[in-house]
């Protein structure tokens, strides 16, 4: 069964790809024949198949021969990883679709902001939509609980937005970045919301270290986005492990 639901989590990580680029280039994504970036040739759907196609091309267009980005197979691998572990998680139907529409979501605004910096809007809506979904259908959480967590993720970003205007004199975190905590806040309590952002900001330091002493890179803007959608990923399906792991450590 997880072989399928890999293979269909390749499928709607090949559609996250779509958004993603349609959307940055204010191209159609629901119309339209798929097409060659460089040559600009219709993509005929054998080498339109996730994973399979860009192997059996060996990673190059079959009329130009030009190499195709890594981006695409490397999305629905994740993506795929991604949908075993929601359906590991929780197989149940409704619960399994709106952890692959947040997921998805998130794949997304991952995907604009490492490529243009920039969250747009529409896929905030959607991603507030399956984010209220599911916290009112699935988790069993008290509303106070539910607008601690709201105020502890968002806020503290918020926070962290007027700090570095302050002390430095410039934006320490972007609007979307923030917009995106307070609709991830909706899915956690207080404890929850403190493991995303532990999770969202250590694997932010990480990689910030790695490209700073291997790879040389002055750092001026590190996009956020892809580190709170790790960071709350993590926290939704392990959170509660990962608290208790560490209170039976004190």
């Amino acid at each position: 069964m997880e072989i399928l639901i890999f293979i269909l989590g390749a499928c709607v990580g090949s559609f996250a790809n779509v958004l993603a680029i349609r959307t940055t280039e204010s191209r159609n994504y629901i119309f339209g024949r798929s097409k060659c970036p460089k040559c600009d040739s219709q993509i005929h759907w054998y080498d339109n198949l996730p994973l399979i196609s860009f192997l059996l091309l060996k990673g190059r267009c079959r009329q130009c021969k030009e190499s195709i980005s890594i981006q695409y197979p490397v999305v629905e691998l994740v993506m795929g990883i991604l949908a075993v572990v929601f359906y590991v998680h929780n197989s149940s139907f409704l619960p399994y679709i709106l952890l692959m529409g947040m997921g998805t979501m998130l794949l997304v605004i991952t995907l604009t902001d490492l490529k243009e910096k920039f969250i747009y809007e529409s896929h905030l809506y959607s991603l507030l939509a399956f984010s209220i979904c599911y916290r009112y259908l699935i988790i069993d959480v008290g509303i106070m609980d539910t607008l601690l967590g709201v105020g502890l993720f968002g806020g503290f970003l918020l926070c962290l937005r007027f700090i570095g205007r302050i002390i430095y004199k410039r934006e320490a975190m972007g609007v979307g970045d923030i917009k995106m905590g307070f609709i991830l806040g909706i899915l956690f309590d207080w404890q929850l919301a403190v493991v995303a952002l532990y999770l969202s900001f250590i694997s932010a330091s990480i990689v910030g270290v790695y490209l700073l002493l291997f790879k040389k890179k002055q750092i001026k803007i590190l996009p956020f986005a892809p580190f709170i959608a790790f960071g709350s990923i993590l926290s939704v399906v392990y959170g509660n492990k990962i608290i208790y792991a560490f209170l039976s450590i004190i």
